[in-house]
């Protein structure tokens, strides 16, 4: 894994946009994990930014929950490789590409699968905290 993760569970979506193909899902705030060796494994920070993930070629399965809602669970699955809670940054990868979330609060999950993902940071990430053991 990278030096650098979106750490979705927790994450709060504030918009999931449809069109055109196209499924933009906005985390407001999104949490960030940064380490100098392995995100998850070696000691980290954390930190808040409002970012987003564009799916391309993509659709939706399952009925979206009413917006802002935080993440419980997830899982991207990018060609052959299977990352839960965590998407490893910076992230432009064609391909294979499918998102399942859970939603606190809500039964049910839904999908996004696409052909294209793309990770874009909306504003300056802020300082929260320094992680001395990884979370699990």
């Amino acid at each position: 894994m990278s030096n650098e993760a979106l750490e979705i569970r927790g994450s709060d979506v504030a918009v999931i946009e449809v069109e055109s193909g196209h499924i933009k899902v906005r985390f407001e705030p999104a949490y960030l994990l940064k380490s100098e060796a392995i995100v998850g494994v070696d000691p980290s920070t954390r930190w808040q930014q409002t970012s987003q993930l564009l799916f391309r070629e993509a659709t939706l399965e399952g009925e979206l929950p009413d917006l802002p809602a935080t993440i419980e669970t997830a899982k991207l699955q990018m060609n052959q490789h299977t990352y839960v809670d965590v998407v490893p940054l910076p992230i432009e990868m064609p391909g294979i590409i499918s998102l399942t979330l859970t939603f606190k609060g809500r039964s049910g999950k839904v999908v996004i699968n696409a052909g294209h993902v793309l990770y874009f940071a909306i504003d300056l990430e802020k300082y929260l905290e320094h992680l001395d053991q990884p979370e699990g």
